[in-house]
């Protein structure tokens, strides 16, 4: 159930409660009203009724005074009692206090009179019923006997006397003891007892109708106490039932929102879960609330996964530009190095070469003068044989030269290769960080949709939302950050692909140049091997002058050619000795100008 409808719901239980408690609350009030008016009308009802006995007692004792006294005053209080009961005369005021006690003792009124009521008439303003007042009229009915003994009694005392007609004609001696007998007779006391008979009746009926009327007012009374009470209970459990869930099931999750919110804020993402799994399962708005903390509770483990990725990453790339910085290094200390022996290789080449172009002029010079002195046959011989031993050891060093620029060439073409795998490998992680790049700006378009969605949640939400909206722009902000860095990422990745593509060129270059040089290399060698040969044959022709004087001509002209092979093969070796050293220049500067283009390009990405 929504909180809003749970708040109506309980509101309405509590007006209503609040409502029947001021409807009991008027009703008791007037029942308790009821009960003091049905109270005070049983007191003057009583009071009444004790007026009533009280009157007659007083009528009793005024007749017994006067027939004894025969004051007159007793009897003028006799027939006021009868008169103030009957309404003939003022009602004194509080008449049911003593009053004719203290006229007796001095004949002084102690209250004055007020209005002229019959005594029924304010039994009939009391609530008295017909059946109480029939009982009064069968105690008047039945007060004829005692009437008229009293006033036998009291003309006695006065000489006035009954008639055979019960006139009171005659006149006669005053009988004051006949006029006390009569007042205390037996039958006064039974005229008395009839009258009283039907007045204790009256009584009990007086009672049992006002106890039955208190009794109901009463009930009355405790019922709508009771309503009361229920209905201030329903009014205690409504607030207590607001209270206790105010606190469990708004004050408890917003505090626990609010500091999940606090710990988001400060990049704390542990023990989101728990939050989510208590409040998101509820319907109301503290689940839809818990529900968007979540939300945000992922993003933020997200965002923190996408920074741990781009650390990570950032450490690749440092990691990576310090190994093409050390490959570089390393090739370019392995390629100086191979420059520099093949440059030194190309120098001591051309210096073999300038020897061995001398020794072919030695040699030329030597035939021209055996041609001149066949004498000088015996000398020229040795010194063939002489200079075909020094161009044997020449051919070797040149051999061994050859096999060591060989070498040289055959290690560059691997560092080479090297270094194109190198920079492949390189063109192949620059293209799987673009991949990355992609995946952060995917990431980053989608953390921006969710913070729009964040937004219009808390839009919704309204002043609840407010905090809510804050934390929305400011992943929308770090997302539209993210997709700006990876959108200069990317561009310097495209920058490293251009340059290790320049730098892919520029090895195949190199390995072009290199595979020339090993063409070189390989033609040296055969000539090489070509002046072995002709040294081998300088020495059979050596041999042979030594043998006999008429194969001279045939040696002098084996010489001839041989020493004409060895020129041109001298020639040719300078000429290769020159080139090496030029292709060995361009090949220093297609070396520095590609580790000038790798090092801003591997240092771009940090």
């Amino acid at each position: 159930m929504k909180i809003r409808t749970r708040s109506k719901v309980l509101s309405v239980v509590i007006v209503v409660a609040l409502l029947s408690l001021c409807v009991t609350w008027g009703l008791y009030g007037r029942a308790e009203e009821k009960i003091q008016q049905t109270a005070q009308n049983r007191y003057d009802s009583y009071l009444l009724a004790v007026e009533l006995r009280q009157s007659s007692d007083d009528l009793t004792r005024l007749v017994r005074t006067y027939v004894v006294t025969g004051e007159a005053a007793y009897e003028d209080q006799y027939f006021a009692v009868l008169d103030i009961r009957n309404g003939k005369k003022p009602r004194p005021q509080a008449y049911n206090r003593i009053y004719w006690d203290f006229v007796a003792a001095d004949g002084k009124a102690p209250r004055p009179d007020g209005a002229a009521v019959a005594l029924q008439d304010l039994m009939r303003q009391a609530g008295f019923t017909e059946q109480e007042f029939a009982k009064l009229k069968e105690a008047q009915a039945n007060s004829d006997g005692l009437v008229n003994l009293e006033v036998e009694a009291m003309n006695a005392v006065k000489g006035i006397f009954k008639d055979p007609a019960g006139a009171y004609t005659q006149r006669a001696e005053p009988n004051r003891t006949l006029a006390v007998q009569l007042v205390h007779s037996k039958q006064y006391h039974l005229y008395k007892a009839q009258i009283m008979k039907p007045v204790d009746e009256f009584f009990q009926l007086l009672q049992a109708r006002t106890d039955a009327e208190l009794y109901a007012a009463q009930r009355m009374g405790a019922l709508y106490q009771a309503l009361m009470l229920a209905s201030i209970i329903t009014v205690v459990l409504g607030v207590l039932w607001l209270v206790v869930s105010l606190w469990r099931d708004i004050l408890t999750p917003l505090l626990l929102l609010r500091d999940r919110m606090l710990a988001l804020a400060a990049n704390r993402t542990e023990d989101g879960d728990r939050l989510a799994r208590r409040f998101g399962s509820r319907s109301d708005e503290i689940g839809e609330m818990a529900r968007s903390v979540q939300v945000f509770q992922d993003n933020a483990r997200q965002m923190d996964l996408m920074r741990q990725a781009q650390t990570e990453d950032h450490q690749a790339r440092i990691r990576q530009s310090e190994q093409v910085e050390r490959l570089t290094a390393r090739f370019e200390q392995g390629v100086s190095t191979v420059l520099d022996g093949v440059v030194g290789a190309s120098s001591r080449f051309e210096e073999t070469a300038s020897v061995l172009a001398a020794n072919a002029e030695e040699t030329s010079q030597q035939v021209a003068r055996v041609v001149v002195a066949t004498e000088e046959t015996s000398a020229a011989v040795r010194t063939a044989a002489e200079a075909a031993e020094l161009l044997s050891v020449s051919v070797r060093g040149i051999g061994e030269q050859v096999t060591g620029v060989s070498t040289l060439a055959h290690a560059a073409s691997e560092d080479a290769d090297l270094t194109n795998a190198t920079v492949q490998e390189l063109s192949e992680t620059t293209v799987r960080i673009g991949h990355v790049v992609g995946l952060i700006n995917e990431i980053a378009s989608q953390t921006n949709l969710l913070a729009l969605n964040a937004t219009i949640e808390a839009a919704r939400a309204g002043e609840a939302g407010k905090g809510f909206a804050v934390v929305a722009n400011e992943v929308k902000n770090l997302a539209h950050q993210t997709a700006r860095a990876t959108g200069e990422i990317s561009q310097q990745i495209k920058a490293v692909q251009v340059q290790t593509r320049n730098v892919v060129v520029a090895i195949g270059g190199i390995v072009t140049r290199i595979d020339e040089i090993n063409g070189i290399y390989q033609t040296i060698t055969a000539a090489v091997e070509e002046q072995a040969a002709a040294s081998a044959q300088i020495r059979d022709a050596v041999t042979t002058v030594a043998r006999g004087a008429s194969m001279v001509s045939d040696g002098i002209n084996a010489v001839r050619a041989v020493s004409q092979v060895t020129g041109d093969a001298s020639q040719q070796m300078l000429t290769s000795a020159h080139d090496l050293g030029a292709e060995s220049d361009r090949l220093r500067e297609e070396v520095g100008a590609f580790l000038a283009a790798v090092r801003p390009a591997a240092d771009a990405p940090r």
